[in-house]
């Protein structure tokens, strides 16, 4: 206690009271939380269909495509995952498409923030993404995400890491 009194005192300490708390300001970070269904098989390959969200109250529907191809660019990257494009036969979704894919991806953006202070602007999105069994219509996995950064294609990449996280932990295994 006495060597933080001794710091704090005088300009030096003043300066480095301002580090320390700007060290701690970083903009740019994500977090997530998940679950993935014991029957989903993580070592086996599988043909996957992002379904894209088309409207959202929290976000543009150009950023809404920037954010389908980059959750589309993560699933690919982790290797067990081949998109496919459901425009021939198969089971029929709800909304009356054909699907062919063994898995269905699905996200949907659940907030969505701009704030302004003395350390800049920081951009929040908030995302959850479901991967479904194309067959059955089981949740194999379901992963919530927040992502931060100085723009709003960094809090969109760290969005849909952090929506992943507990996937991509339980691959690199």
């Amino acid at each position: 206690m006495r060597i933080f009194r001794k710091m704090m005192t005088g300009v030096r300490g003043g300066i480095s009271l301002l580090a320390v708390v700007l060290s701690g300001c970083a903009t740019s970070y994500y977090g997530g939380t998940g679950s993935i269904s014991p029957v989903f098989d993580l070592y086996r390959k599988y043909t996957l269909e992002l379904l894209p969200l088309e409207t959202s109250p929290y976000i543009r529907s150009a950023d809404l495509k920037i954010l389908n191809d980059l959750l589309l660019m993560e699933l690919m990257n982790m290797g067990i995952f081949k998109p496919v494009d459901s425009k021939g036969s198969g089971i029929q979704s709800a909304k009356g498409k054909h699907i062919k894919a063994d898995i269905l991806a699905t996200y949907d953006v659940l907030t969505a923030r701009m704030r302004d202070d003395v350390f800049g602007t920081t951009y929040m999105l908030e995302i959850v993404v479901k991967l479904v069994d194309g067959r059955s219509g089981e949740i194999l996995y379901f992963g919530r995400g927040t992502g931060y950064g100085k723009t709003k294609g960094e809090a969109m990449e760290n969005a849909v890491r952090g929506a992943l996280e507990l996937l991509r932990k339980k691959l690199e295994k």
